[in-house]
């Protein structure tokens, strides 16, 4: 497979729809479930055909139920981390919901988890809700796929990672229920984000080891790094 193939939009659509495949199969079919806590796009191979497999289980954790537990040690990768998980040790199934709706946001965008210009960095899961907000959602698409997109498809994919980023985490949707939204054969639930929806950066700031990490209200970021988000192939290396 070519490193530089331009991804449409059902190329987009298959990629993220074979990693929900993927999440629910570690959450629901295996028991006991197991949960990755490293999901993010380096962690995401495709073979020739575009098929997502999940890979790199160096963090990954056996659950025997669906209950939470709390870890001393976080491990993980900034921008993607729940709230409750990168501030307290609070692992679910949750956490991974949370880091696929953030990888779903850069697969939509081009870009990636956190955007950065010479003086600061802005998260792009603040971005969205500013944009949700102001209902500048369209604002949030990848500007290769503005003239091969249809508005409402991909609006109804921006509020399925919504939904799995919101910071509380009984309002985000299980790996089923997002597999199923993503196909069209379950309705979305109003998304509603309190105010603390679009502070994460402010959650972060004493998690970040390498430098704070500080969220600007601009509604676009223009200025910001458009590094595009790179899925792995699975050639041989």
């Amino acid at each position: 497979m070519e490193d530089n193939i331009f991804l449409d939009w059902p190329k987009r659509f298959h990629i993220f729809v074979g990693i929900a495949r993927g999440l629910v199969y570690l959450h629901e079919d295996l028991q006991p479930c197991i949960i990755h806590r490293d999901i993010k796009a380096s962690n995401i191979l495709l073979d020739n055909n575009l098929n997502a497999k999940i890979a790199d289980f160096g963090l990954a954790r056996l659950f025997s139920d669906d209950q939470s537990q709390l870890f001393t040690q976080v491990a993980g990768t900034i921008g993607y981390m729940s709230p409750e998980y990168a501030t307290l040790g609070q692992l679910s199934t949750k956490v991974d919901v949370y880091s696929f709706g953030i990888l779903l946001l850069e697969i939509i965008s081009g870009r990636k988890a956190i955007l950065q210009n010479a003086t600061t960095n802005m998260y792009l899961v603040e971005w969205a809700w500013s944009l949700h907000k102001t209902n500048m959602l369209i604002s949030l698409v990848d500007q290769k796929l503005h003239n091969t997109i249809v508005e409402s498809e991909m609006r109804h994919a921006i509020n399925v990672a919504l939904l799995c980023v919101q910071v509380e985490t009984t309002k985000r949707p299980i790996m089923s229920e997002v597999l199923s939204m993503l196909q069209g054969e379950m309705d979305l639930p109003n998304i509603l984000p309190s105010s603390s929806q679009i502070s994460v950066s402010s959650l972060f700031l004493n998690v970040s080891t390498s430098e704070s990490n500080h969220f600007l209200s601009s509604p676009i970021p223009n200025n910001y790094s458009n590094a595009e988000v790179e899925l792995t192939n699975l050639d041989p290396r």
